[in-house]
């Protein structure tokens, strides 16, 4: 018997905070590897992929390495007088030498390039330890997480000269010294989401024997993991009788108590040894100066400094006691001793902080461009089409749209007449993956490249795991790179951070406001019910939007529905939605961003594409895409038969969603860079949407999702001038959004096919290293 019910649900309050694009000159967001003088007057690092000094005395930050080098993980002399660091291009990388005050020039150290990475003065400053692999390997790889996979741990004389094989370093991370002036000490990296034996501070000879086992630690793991798994990172204290260790992003003391004895182990949340825990909002690097007497770290582009002495080991007895509040389920404020004015351990008067400020322009042409004769499609909300249209761009904003006639266009302005053509609002990635190459910056990135060739102007990068992202997204607001508006959440939000309370959440959540000055959040399974509300809870307060994934568990999305959250990525593993869910997440305001080309419960829809559209033969494709990537991709596919995929299915399932009033995004899940977010918008109108509702998801919606809607989206007068000029109608035929004339982004108007700037000046894009590559 037909019958409708109406279900009542209380639901948290949305977490919507809208914020500013293209505002204000670039502020850095990270300070990469810094390092304290032994004298601790002075911090060396890297931003901007540039070496900075910052002097402690007069609060003053200047860049040392030269213009156009680019320099990384600055490293100082005993002696405090001089400073090593690394540089990379695709031509190869080397080990330098320059003076500390920064006068002069650099002096090369190594005599042939390689990529190295790391570099670590010996105490007597007559060697430097490095990690070292070949060019080919960083190069021929799509992306890292630090050093290639053929890594070797060498040393040469601090003056120069040939490097000596010490070992081979696979898996080991950052080399230092330790008690014993004649071992290098290091980290054997172990697997950050799950078990690894292997994983333990460990010590060798300058000549790869007598590697010694000093210590293991392991702490709260991630995903549905229920035991413990390896640290991410050690460093043993100048004399051996303390060792910082970082898990979940969060610093730790530990005491050796006899640091003669080898092979300890520990657990960070049943401690063997004495254990301090010395952050709540968090550690992005960390390391000794002045002896061992003082640990130092730094979150975003803050630096914290502590002396050992003022650590007491017994300080944290009471956050291990708390008890927190409610029933894991609904209500309840998680109230606990930590919520009752206990400051956070950064704040303690112990704990000495600096943030740095380190600036650069961002970029904005000069000029006007008056784009005419094309049919605009504003995508603003009822707005028709705009026959014989013209867009007034000022800087990078635009100051006019309308009809041809409508529009006065200043003498001063340069035309690029578009009649035939169609003008769209550049394409939003609600979901991406841009692979960025880590901890040494890369200036050539393809996916930056052939996401912007094929009109994607923003994309959200959903937990890019390391916070390289972030240096990325300020080397292009300042023109130092070309490529979309990258945004991104941050590293993902865990259950490893182990929720106790609301505040211990706003703590972690304050490194992603305060430090990364991100605006969006993944909750990637990071806890039980109780601490995602803590989490949302401590969202709200901060005025975050945290996007969630419930791993194939659809009570889970449910929950993140009712409590409050922004977005969920991936589909829903419930494939047939009915009404209820469909009003919930429609009335909720949860945006919903399923990645049909990744879709749970059948065949992704990438494969679908890669058997259809042959693309490893389209040249625009090979233009931006290494040819080894490309050939790893699309020559060996899994073949389905074309019933046996359930992407319209799915997608079907957005579309009831947008119709109840509900908005969904269009996230490539950085499947295939550039062409493959046109194929995720394909498969999502294959669910039965107008054209006209797919382009609004790929535009409009996708800005509302992330929160940046004053800003790109439509084709408004204020906006940033992020636009695609398309050779064929999308309302047409949606698969005319993958032919493209040019491409605006921020007011710079490209060639589509070629990515040659043609305004405010006529350049031709940099070769790229991979042109010169034959295919495989």
């Amino acid at each position: 018997i037909p019958f409708e019910a109406q279900v009542e649900m209380g639901l948290g309050a949305r977490l919507l905070c809208p914020y500013r694009l293209g505002v204000g000159p670039v502020k850095a967001r990270l300070l990469q590897a810094p390092a304290l003088s032994p004298d601790g007057g002075a911090l060396a690092f890297s931003a901007f992929t540039r070496i900075y000094l910052h002097d402690f005395g007069s609060g003053a930050s200047r860049a040392v390495s030269p213009k156009g080098m680019q320099a990384f993980h600055p490293a100082w002399s005993p002696d405090g007088r001089a400073l090593a660091f690394v540089s990379w291009s695709a031509e190869g990388g080397h080990i330098w030498r320059m003076r500390a005050n920064g006068r002069g020039q650099p002096r090369r150290l190594t005599d042939r390039a390689a990529f190295y990475s790391d570099p670590a003065w010996s105490p007597d400053g007559e060697r430097i330890v490095a990690l070292r692999a070949g060019s080919y390997d960083r190069l021929h790889r799509e992306a890292d997480f630090g050093a290639p996979v053929g890594a070797d741990l060498v040393w040469l004389p601090a003056r120069g000269g040939p490097a000596f094989l010490i070992m081979p370093a696979r898996g080991y991370g950052v080399p230092h010294f330790g008690p014993e002036q004649e071992r290098i000490y290091l980290y054997a990296v172990g697997a950050p989401f799950a078990f690894n034996d292997s994983a333990a501070l460990i010590s060798v000879r300058y000549d790869g024997t007598d590697r010694r086992r000093l210590l293991a630690a392991t702490g709260p793991a991630i995903y549905f993991t229920d035991e413990e798994v390896s640290v991410q990172d050690m460093r043993i204290a100048p004399d051996g009788a303390h060792a910082l260790i970082q898990h979940a992003n969060q610093l730790y003391l530990a005491r050796l108590l006899n640091p003669h004895l080898g092979d300890l182990s520990l657990s960070i949340d049943a401690p063997s040894l004495p254990l301090a825990r010395l952050t709540d909002v968090g550690a992005d690097h960390f390391g000794w100066t002045d002896g061992g007497r003082e640990i130092f770290w730094s979150a975003g582009a803050q630096i914290y400094r502590r002396a050992l002495a003022d650590v007491s080991f017994d300080e944290d007895e009471e956050a291990a006691d708390e008890t927190p509040q409610g029933d894991g389920q609904h209500g309840g404020d998680g109230q606990s001793k930590e919520e009752n004015g206990e400051p956070l351990l950064e704040a303690r008067e112990s704990v000495r902080s600096v943030a740095l400020e380190i600036y650069q322009p961002r970029y904005r042409p000069e000029g006007r461009l008056a784009l005419v004769g094309a049919r605009i499609h504003s995508m603003e909300a009822g707005a028709a089409p705009i026959d014989d249209g013209a867009v007034l761009i000022e800087g990078d904003r635009i100051a006019a749209v309308g009809s041809r006639n409508e529009v006065a266009v200043p003498q001063d302005a340069a035309i690029i007449d578009l009649s035939g053509r169609f003008l769209m609002p550049g394409l939003v990635d609600a979901h991406a993956h841009f692979r960025p190459m880590r901890r040494v910056l890369d200036s050539a990135n393809a996916a930056f490249l052939a996401n912007l060739a094929y009109g994607v102007t923003t994309g959200l990068d959903v937990q890019p795991s390391t916070t390289d992202i972030l240096a990325y997204q300020d080397l292009l607001d300042a023109g130092l790179m070309i490529g979309p508006r990258a945004l991104s959440t941050g590293p993902g939000i865990f259950s490893n951070n182990a929720f106790r309370s609301v505040r211990h959440a706003q703590a972690v959540l304050t490194r992603y406001k305060d430090h990364y000055r991100v605006h969006n959040l993944k909750a990637y399974l990071s806890g039980n019910r109780k601490q995602r509300q803590w989490l949302a809870q401590a969202a709200r307060k901060l005025k975050l939007m945290p996007t969630t994934e419930g791993g194939l568990d659809m009570k889970m999305d449910l929950t993140h529905a009712i409590d409050g959250f922004s977005g969920n990525e991936h589909n829903f593993p419930v494939v047939d939605l009915h009404e209820d869910v469909v009003q919930l997440v429609a009335q909720s305001g949860m945006a919903y961003t399923p990645t049909l080309l990744v879709a749970y419960g059948g065949p992704a829809a990438e494969n679908y594409f890669y058997s259809q559209e042959s693309p490893q033969d389209d040249p625009k494709l090979r233009r931006y895409t290494p040819a080894q990537f490309l050939a790893a991709r699309t020559l060996r596919r899994m073949w389905f038969h074309e019933r046996e995929y359930h992407f319209p299915q799915v997608a079907a399932q957005a579309a009831k969603i947008i119709r109840a009033g509900g908005r969904v995004g269009v996230g490539a899940h950085g499947q295939l860079q550039g062409l493959g977010y046109h194929w995720e918008l394909w498969a999502l109108s294959s669910g039965g949407l107008s054209n006209l509702e797919a382009l609004t998801a790929a535009t409009r919606h996708g800005a509302e999702i992330i929160g940046v809607a004053q800003d790109i989206g439509t084709v408004s007068e204020g906006k940033l001038a992020d636009l695609a000029v398309l050779n064929a109608d999308p309302l047409e035929n949606i698969r005319n959004t993958a032919d493209l004339a040019f491409v605006v982004k921020g007011g710079v108007l490209y060639d589509a096919t070629t990515l040659d700037q043609l305004w405010p000046e006529k350049t031709p894009l940099p070769a790229q290293w991979w042109w010169e590559v034959p295919p495989p």
